[in-house]
């Protein structure tokens, strides 16, 4: 079945209302997200589940923004033998953004220094709009975002 905007944002809606204890709803911009794993840098959190940061390889989140709900991966690239590290995308419920990094372990810092440099520019909001065109293999973001051709 495929997934609609109104039912990602009430499967996030759900999400939120049944938070795991040690998770949170983040506000980051005028958006929210709700990570799936721990952050390399969320000590008090990390101490409480007894994992070291060297665990945190990788994260998933569900954000919502502009009106959606997407999936986010963020993974070290030392985790990911089939990618190096950059922004892939692809469409499979929604939108799903693939971060690759790299970096040993995932920060938050180093989530939502990324999440802020694919909203600038529209390009997120170019991606939405796409989603349903990208298809369900990952590309990478410059493949995905091609410049409107000028009219001259």
């Amino acid at each position: 079945m495929k997934s609609t905007r109104v039912t990602r944002l009430r499967d996030f809606q759900r999400r939120t209302t049944d938070v795991e204890e040690g998770s949170e709803v983040a506000e980051f911009l005028g958006t929210q997200y709700l990570a799936v794993q721990p952050f390399a840098d969320e000590t008090a959190l990390l101490e409480k589940i007894s994992w070291s940061a060297d665990r945190c390889i990788r994260v998933d989140a569900y954000w919502r923004v502009l009106g959606d709900v997407v999936f986010v991966e963020m993974v070290s690239a030392a985790n990911d033998k089939h990618r190096v590290a950059g922004t892939y995308v692809r469409s499979s419920e929604g939108l799903n953004l693939v971060f690759v990094m790299a970096s040993a372990t995932i920060t938050r810092t180093m989530f939502e220094h990324e999440l802020g440099a694919i909203m600038r520019d529209d390009v997120l909001e170019k991606l939405l709009e796409s989603a349903d065109a990208l298809g369900p293999f990952l590309v990478p973001l410059a493949q995905a975002v091609q410049p409107s051709p000028k009219v001259g």
